[in-house]
């Protein structure tokens, strides 16, 4: 679920061409390569190829290939993101890797244990995604009703304002002992990071590969808004780009993580 997103800018045109950049521009940005100065860089860069918000600094080919040797100095949030494929495979691995994620040993932790694990988790997958961390906050969101293998309730929600972004996940789903609890504690967090990937992408500055998805997030948000299952019912909310996307995001991830374990 994703709330109170304001301020989204305009989507650029599919049809942007790539433009070469002059030798003077180039001269310009160089100066902030050695030695890397990499917040300037960034500056630099949105100010000679421009857009709202800026693209990643080396999505342009030119940049690109200047940047490539101080890339590893660079905060990722800077650059082009992974596509959804690599990412997938890189938070599913991170996830198997991590001990307390084994089903045995996530029961034996305590929820402060528990959320810590998943503050962990959140600054990992953010790094793969290109974009800044939320913190990870828990509380009672109401009941959750089991059927068969599914879940219903709020299991979590994305919230961002001029304050920051956050995500809080329900306590009650996070204290289940169930299998089903846990993987649904996992799908959780993903999908709601995913949100905070989709709205760094539309706020802050361009990073994810797929310009056609840009532009579903955009007319999603700014066309037609978010659309809550409280205004407008659940087939709407369902159907959204912003929840399809970020749905089928966190079942990738956890089909793969579950085929590593």
């Amino acid at each position: 679920m994703l709330e109170n997103i304001e301020n989204i800018a305009s989507a650029a045109s599919d049809a942007q061409s790539v433009e070469r950049i002059s030798d003077l521009e180039l001269e310009f940005i160089g100066e902030c390569i050695d030695p890397p100065r990499p917040e300037e860089l960034a500056i630099r860069i949105d100010d000679i190829t421009g857009g709202m918000p800026p693209k990643a600094i080396d999505s342009n080919p030119q940049i690109a290939e200047m940047l490539e040797p101080i890339r590893d100095q660079i905060p990722p949030k800077y650059l082009e993101a992974p596509n959804d494929m690599e990412q997938v495979s890189q938070i599913s691995d991170m996830m198997a890797d991590t001990i307390e994620l084994r089903p045995e040993n996530w029961k034996q932790l305590s929820q402060e244990e528990r959320l810590a694990v998943l503050n962990d988790l959140e600054i990992k997958i953010a790094e793969i995604e290109h974009r800044p961390p939320c913190p990870i906050y828990t509380k009672d969101m109401g009941p959750i009703q089991q059927m068969g293998d599914k879940l219903y309730g709020s299991m979590g929600v994305h919230q961002s304002s001029i304050f920051g972004e956050s995500i809080t996940i329900n306590s009650r789903l996070l204290m289940g002992d169930s299998q089903v609890c846990f993987k649904e504690t996992l799908n959780t967090l993903v999908h709601e990071g995913r949100h905070s990937y989709q709205t760094y992408n539309m706020t802050e500055r361009a990073t994810h590969t797929s310009q056609g998805d840009l532009t579903n997030w955009h007319k999603n948000m700014e066309e037609f808004g978010y659309q809550s299952v409280q205004k407008c019912g659940f087939k709407a909310y369902w159907l959204q780009p912003i929840e399809a996307d970020a749905r089928k995001f966190a079942e990738d991830v956890l089909i793969a993580y579950e085929k590593k374990i």
